[in-house]
C-alpha cells in the first residue's frame, strides 16, 4: 500500500483514534489571543521608557541653571568689547577652577581667539585655538 495515495492516509486515519474532544479543566486562551498580549505588555514598555524619557529631557534642563551656563560667556564677550584681554583671561581661569572644563568655557575661550584676531592680534589668537585644540 503506497502512503501517498488518498486510499492510504484514509487506511492510516483509521488506525489512529483520537477522542471527539478531550477533557480540560481549565480554559486555554487561543495562540492569538497569548499573541496579542505579548505584543500590548512590548508596547506598553515601550510608551513607559518613551514617557520617562521624555519627562527625563524636560527636566534636565531645571537642574542646570541657564544663568550659570551663559554668564562666562556674556561676561568674556563683553571684555573683549572693551579690549580687556587680562580681566577676561581673569574670568576664564577663575570659571576653570570651580567649574573645570565645560563646553561654556570652551566657548568663552573660541571667544577669546575670535577676539584676538578681531584685534589682529594673531600669535595671541593662534595660542588660543591652539590651547583649544589640546583641550
Amino acid at each position: 500500500m503506497d502512503p501517498f495515495t488518498t486510499n492510504g492516509i484514509d487506511a492510516a486515519m483509521r488506525r489512529v483514534q483520537i477522542p471527539a474532544k478531550a477533557p480540560c479543566p481549565i480554559e486555554v486562551a487561543t495562540s492569538w489571543s497569548l499573541i496579542h498580549h505579548q505584543l500590548m505588555r512590548i508596547r506598553m514598555a515601550r510608551l513607559g521608557l518613551v514617557l520617562i524619557l521624555i519627562a527625563a529631557l524636560l527636566w534636565l534642563p531645571l537642574c542646570v541653571p541657564s544663568s550659570a551656563q551663559t554668564d562666562l560667556v556674556g561676561e568674556v564677550r563683553a571684555q573683549l568689547a572693551q579690549n580687556s584681554f587680562p580681566a577676561a583671561e581673569a574670568e576664564l581661569r577663575s570659571y576653570k577652577a570651580q567649574h573645570g572644563v565645560s563646553p561654556e568655557y570652551l566657548e568663552a575661550l573660541s571667544w577669546m581667539a575670535r577676539g584676538a584676531a578681531s584685534t589682529k592680534q594673531w600669535d595671541q589668537a593662534a595660542a588660543y585655538a591652539l590651547s583649544l585644540i589640546h583641550i
